[in-house]
């Protein structure tokens, strides 16, 4: 992958930062299979992760080696094909991304406000959201609901009632915002 460096300027307006990162991100995919995920993304990833060095440079943020790996075997469950929702979890990872890029967002130490334990909680919290209004947005949120409780079922995990929970809460919160489901 050349130059996977994404360059987030100071002086530049906030939302053309995030346009460009988010088209600069949905070029750094990178769709895997089996081991191959696993050896990016590790061990205990599942669908999609994201990856990369972010450092604060006098003119903004340098993210290095920014990509996002996704797993398509996590999106064929009990042979029923869900690739079409793919794009749900990638606004998910690259929110999550964002969240930790954007200026004003402190990487290290974490703001007072947020404490160290809880900034990733709060990024996984507003990118859970995101992808849902992004779900809507597209027409896929309740397939996407239905998805993450079937991929549920055969993934038991630590800890899964809470994972449908939190999705089933985010699915609620943007529906009551947005007064739609699917378009």
């Amino acid at each position: 992958m050349e130059n996977a460096n994404i360059f987030i300027e100071k002086e530049r307006p906030m939302l053309e930062n995030k346009e460009l990162f988010y088209e600069v991100m949905g070029q750094r995919v990178q769709r895997l299979r089996g081991n191959s995920y696993t050896e990016m993304a590790g061990e205990n990833s599942s669908m999609a992760h994201f990856g990369g060095v972010v450092c604060k440079v006098p003119e903004g943020k340098l993210i290095k080696d920014a990509v996002i790996y996704v797993n398509e075997d996590d999106f064929f469950v009990k042979g029923e094909d869900f690739t079409d929702i793919i794009p749900v979890v990638l606004r998910h990872e690259m929110f999550e991304l964002w969240t930790y890029v954007k200026n004003g967002w402190s990487l290290s130490p974490a703001p007072k406000r947020i404490g160290n334990e809880n900034r990733v909680s709060v990024a996984h919290g507003l990118a859970l959201r995101e992808e849902y209004r992004y779900a809507v947005e597209i027409g896929k949120a309740e397939r996407y609901l239905e998805y993450i409780k079937k991929w549920s079922q055969e993934h038991p995990r630590e800890n899964m009632e809470g994972f449908i929970s939190e999705n089933e809460n985010a699915y609620k919160k943007v529906i009551s915002r947005t007064g739609e489901t699917d378009k």
